[in-house]
């Protein structure tokens, strides 16, 4: 059991910075010498990732040692930050010129073209990335980078649209689009030359300040405030957009 929901929460209450796209956990109850095969794969995923090693084991002793403590529960804080690379960050921009900013984008219609034309730019990079890394974290919602677009288009336009996840309410979905569309981002920008380990906080700026992706889930909020639906509410003003950006308007 890994308490992920919980983890989740931290981040979007700001308490924690940002939560790792792959986790990893092994049940105890087993031989050691059964599970050192796949503990070097597993090993080897890290390493993939570009995991501080050293960093990660200090974290852990850090952890195991709050198992001494003779009272509970206990909430401490670890003051080490996670290490980011030690190569100069360049600037992340996205591979193609869009009309962002200059695009009036009270204008819904040019606003849901240019974040369209945006999605599209970055697929090359996201296909990239895939191919390199073997995987992807966009797959929450069940879409692709391009249905989500278009989901979020339809929302944005006050139109009615179809809950692409049968199985729960429409709120939920509109939320796993959104972590999905970061997720697609983070991973296609990445994957550009230069720019395979940037901080958490450097693709969070970028990503709320500087696409039209931003401005499109600034719209989507707004939108979902106005509705009806209460927990469509709830969702849009709790989770959709971190705190510390929540202000911004687009």
């Amino acid at each position: 059991m890994f308490p992920l929901d919980r983890v989740n929460e931290l981040k979007e209450q700001g308490i924690i910075g940002s939560v790792a796209d792959y986790h990893y956990s092994f049940m105890g109850a087993h031989d050691p010498g059964f599970m050192e095969e796949k503990s070097r794969d597993v090993a080897k995923l890290l390493l993939k990732d570009k995991v501080d090693a050293a960093f990660q084991t200090r974290v852990l002793h850090a952890s195991l040692k709050l198992l001494e403590a003779t009272s509970g529960p206990i909430i401490q804080n670890y003051e080490e930050d996670a290490p980011v690379s030690d190569g100069e960050i360049t600037t992340l921009a996205c591979p193609v010129t869009f009309p962002g900013k200059d695009v009036e984008l009270s204008q819904t219609d040019k606003l849901v073209e240019a974040f369209k034309n945006e999605i599209t730019g970055l697929r090359p990079w996201y296909d990239i990335a895939v191919e390199n890394r073997g995987r992807t974290t966009v797959a929450a919602s069940g879409m692709s980078p391009e249905e989500i677009g278009g989901f979020i288009s339809t929302l944005i336009a006050g139109k009615t649209s179809d809950n692409p996840q049968k199985n729960m309410a429409i709120a939920y979905s509109v939320n796993h689009a959104i972590d999905d569309l970061r997720a697609y981002y983070s991973e296609a920008i990445t994957a550009q030359p230069g720019q395979e380990s940037p901080s958490s906080k450097v693709i969070n700026q970028w990503f709320w300040t500087e696409t039209v992706a931003s401005q499109a889930i600034y719209a989507l909020r707004d939108m979902c405030q106005a509705s009806d639906d209460g927990m469509l509410k709830l969702v849009a003003t709790v989770m959709l957009i971190p705190g510390e950006y929540s202000q911004s308007k687009y």
